[in-house]
């Protein structure tokens, strides 16, 4: 053993002399010392961006009033601190043709009187009792306080005297420094969330800088080892002692990754050293990537040797390895673009049975089940506006209405599309009509979505209120399009009348129902919110749940307890009146797709982002043991009766009887080309080839213990583009590929004579 361990001790002291590797330590070094004075900084809250003002019209328009006024308020105060630009922007709140242009700068103007000193006047504020957090700020001198504090004074300020306008900032922010200068604006992160922001960071450095860099790098300089060491003369010189030419060939091997594993373990142990003294954030699992990295040089490396053992040319070795790289690159880069363009939008997000009609709907197209072609059809067209380029299309909804017999929806919001977005108008689908789609009237600002009450009735829960659907269904808007913007005229015929109290929340999350009581919740991230219907059909608040911090989950509400299904995987329960209950874990530590609950209020269908269904029994308060197909691949779940249908493999249905506990019927259409191909040929290619460029996954999954990734491709990737990861899967992959070139290396060296 002892001459093996002399070869593997010398491999390490060819590397430790190699010029190149110095150089790599230097720059590394440099690197390092550039990063270290970054640091983040914790400021109190004060930054106004525009999703804090929950309302702009309200908002512009009560400034611009207190303004024109000579008594004193804060909104006169705020007037004179505004540019002259925003100014006028606001005085043409009356003229149509402005649009939503005229909010172009307004919250950066608000930002900047924000942060000014001279903000606040106590005789501006005289008739608006500040919050007590700004009382103590206030008591303490706001001439004595820093800048960040001030500012957070002024927010305060800002938010007592418009509470249904400027939604409420948290107590902290992080702002990004360079030694002790501060760089830019606050970063749009909470402090909890900032600990995943910067391993996402940390992966795509890591996989640049040693993934791709390093490796190759670390081949470049170790090609020559294996074709030297076999060469004749050396070769025979080693052989003359007691040692194997295969225990040779490995101890070389092994000894090679020597100049990896130098590289990655200084790169790796001075990160995890910056992130822990300047962040505080001593996160162990980054030594793991040290071996992970090494593994994936490893792989290279076995080509490398193999071809150097073959031809004993360093520059063969290099080529080969480099070829062999970019045919897994292209093989994998293939299958996440056939996933991505042909297979992952025609993935099922959500189910609607309609009656005896079973409908489906996937990224941006609706169909039903055809009985006689035994396939999927497509339904719900209509008549687009003519776009220059195409604009994606996101179905709100659909929900299926028994008593019109009808299906009904709305585009979803597209952020960044602005006025290029089709009118918000209700999309109506009747079976009489072969579920041809027209519109109807508009929807409310801030629609989260459909849906449907215990008498039948449509209702619309958005951030400003709760709205049914009343007169005409059909009866359209009537507008004036001047230059692609669509002015709005007074409604005639139907139309989502109010009946709730106003809301001024933020975008909303989630929006659920109880299929029994008509009680509705809400959920904005920063609020949770129960309303009950009374006798006369109006919605009354009940209940009022605060966090301190954005939570992201889905809602749910069934008889007397409201489901909240949060990104850990946790159900929080509520009672009606939403005093917390016990908490259940659902074991699936992610993010919540949707949540749905049956009609009789007993079952809760919860899809999460890892592609697995959790069925919960309500009444028994209980997991739901069910025969699932398609596990770890699901993507929609809807109920009808005692039924359940479930989405999985990209368009099949399964059909569930819940009083059996047994499955039923399945819908599954024809295959088409694409995914034949996918199927049969290139998925079985790329599961046999390694794949390491996948190991990046398990290196997300060693930084955060999240076994999901934003942007993973994959064929179960659900709706939002959020997939699972297969954390393991390419570890035992790649290490196969290993052991069999490495095998294949030995075999040769056995055979071959040197």
């Amino acid at each position: 053993m002892r001459p093996y361990l002399a070869i593997i001790r010398d491999s390490f002291h060819e590397a430790l002399v190699s010029r190149v590797l110095w150089i790599l330590l230097v720059v590394t070094t440099l690197f390092l010392l550039a990063l270290f004075p970054f640091g983040i900084t914790e400021q109190a809250g004060w930054y106004l961006s525009d999703e804090d003002i929950l309302n702009r019209d309200t908002l512009a328009a009560k400034i611009a009033a207190q303004g024109a006024s000579p008594e004193a308020s804060p909104g006169h105060r705020i007037w004179e601190l505004l540019d002259e630009s925003t100014r006028q922007s606001l005085d043409r709140q009356g003229d149509h043709d402005a649009g939503p242009a005229r909010f172009a700068n307004f919250a950066r103007s608000l930002q900047g009187a924000i942060a000014r000193r001279d903000f606040y006047h106590p005789s501006d504020w005289a008739k608006t009792p500040l919050p007590p957090a700004a009382r103590a700020l206030y008591a303490k001198g706001l001439a004595d306080l820093p800048d960040d504090q001030v500012a957070r004074f002024n927010r305060l300020a800002l938010e007592a005297a418009f509470p249904e306008e400027i939604a409420p900032a948290p107590p902290k922010q992080l702002q990004l420094a360079y030694f002790r200068w501060e760089l830019g604006l606050p970063l749009p992160v909470e402090p909890e969330q900032l600990f995943p922001a910067v391993n996402q960071l940390l992966m795509i450095a890591l996989g640049i800088l040693l993934g791709v860099g390093g490796v190759f790098v670390a081949v470049l300089v170790t090609a020559s080892m294996i074709p030297q060491t076999f060469e004749a003369g050396p070769v025979d010189l080693l052989l003359s002692k007691p040692i194997s030419r295969i225990g040779l060939f490995l101890a070389k091997f092994f000894g090679g990754c020597a100049f990896i594993a130098i590289n990655a373990a200084y790169f790796i142990c001075g990160l995890w050293l910056i992130l822990g003294v300047r962040l505080g954030l001593w996160n162990d699992r980054l030594l793991w990537a040290i071996p992970l990295y090494l593994f994936l040089f490893a792989i290279l490396y076995s080509v490398s040797a193999l071809a150097g053992l073959i031809w004993r040319n360093a520059i063969v070795s290099v080529v080969l390895a480099v070829v062999f790289w970019f045919v897994c690159w292209s093989l994998g880069f293939a299958t996440s673009l056939v996933e991505q363009l042909s297979l992952n939008p025609r993935r099922m997000s959500t189910i609607v049975p309609a009656g005896n009609t079973l409908i489906a709907v996937d990224r941006g197209d609706v169909f039903r089940w055809s009985d006689e072609e035994a396939d999927w059809k497509k339904i719900f067209i209509g008549r687009d506006p003519p776009f220059p380029f195409p604009v994606p299309q996101k179905f709100a909804g659909p929900i299926y209405d028994p008593a019109g017999e009808r299906m009904l929806a709305f585009r979803a919001a597209f952020p960044g599309f602005g006025p290029l977005q089709a009118a918000n108008r209700l999309l109506i689908g009747k079976r009489a009509d072969n579920w041809r789609r027209e519109e109807g009237v508009s929807i409310p600002d801030g629609a989260c979505g459909l849906l449907l009450g215990p008498q039948d009735d449509v209702l619309i829960a958005s951030s400003q209120g709760i709205y049914r659907l009343e007169g005409d269904l059909t009866a359209k808007q009537p507008d004036i399009n001047l230059f692609g913007l669509h002015l709005r005229l007074p409604e005639r015929g139907g139309r989502f009348a109010n009946v709730g109290p106003k809301m001024q929340l933020r975008p909303l999350e989630s929006a659920a129902i109880d299929p029994q009581t008509g009680s509705i919740a809400i959920f904005d991230g920063f609020r949770l919110v129960v309303y009950h219907r009374d006798a006369k059909g109006v919605y009354r608040q009940r209940g009022d749940q605060s966090f301190e911090r954005k939570q992201y989950g889905k809602v749910a509400i069934a008889g007397d307890q409201v489901f909240l299904a949060l990104a850990d995987g946790q159900i929080h329960r509520y009672s009606d009146e939403l005093k917390p209950l016990d908490v259940v874990s659902s074991g699936a530590a992610s993010l919540p797709d949707s949540a749905t609950v049956s009609s009789d209020g007993r079952y809760l269908a919860i899809v999460f982002h890892n592609e697995t269904l959790w069925l919960h029994d309500v009444r028994e308060a209980r997991p739901c043991v069910l025969p699932l197909v398609g596990q770890g691949d699901i993507s929609a779940v809807a109920f009808d009766g005692p039924k359940m249908f479930v989405a999985d493999r990209l368009s099949r249905v399964t059909e569930y009887d819940l009083d059996k506990l047994q499955r039923g019927r399945q819908w599954e259409g024809r295959m088409p080309l694409a995914e034949k191909i996918y199927r049969y040929a290139l998925h079985p290619l790329y599961t046999v080839f390694p794949k390491p460029g996948q190991l990046n996954d398990t290196v997300n999954y060693l930084l955060t213990a999240n076994d999901s990734q934003s942007g993973a491709v994959r064929l179960g990737d659900p709706q939002n583009a959020r997939a699972k990861l297969d954390v393991w899967g390419p570890v035992w992959s790649n290490l196969a590929f290993l052991i069999v070139v490495l095998a294949v290396a030995c075999g040769y060296i056995y055979r071959k004579d040197f």
